[in-house]
């Protein structure tokens, strides 16, 4: 299976392409990489979450790092949306 994963991934790549991915391994990097780095939420999202909080009572946790386009979701890095 390994020399058939290396065969696949030396293969000639599409023009403008730097890499051959194999099933899921995209989606892998992004788990990883929303892992560390957050989540990207459309700020409306972000918004509505904080209006539906707010409105009823409850306390969900929502992350204030917010810029134009996106609130990010940090494990570990949480704020009442009620704050």
């Amino acid at each position: 299976m390994d020399d058939l994963i290396r065969r696949l991934k030396n293969s000639r790549k599409a023009e403008g392409q730097d890499r051959i991915y194999l099933h899921g391994e995209k989606e892998f990097e992004l788990e990883e990489k929303y892992r560390k780095e957050g989540i990207p939420l459309y700020h409306k999202v972000y918004d509505d979450l904080k209006a539906i909080s707010e409105e009823s009572g409850s306390a969900i946790q929502l992350i204030a790092n917010i810029n134009l386009w996106t609130a990010k979701i940090r494990p570990g890095e949480v704020q009442s949306a009620h704050s």
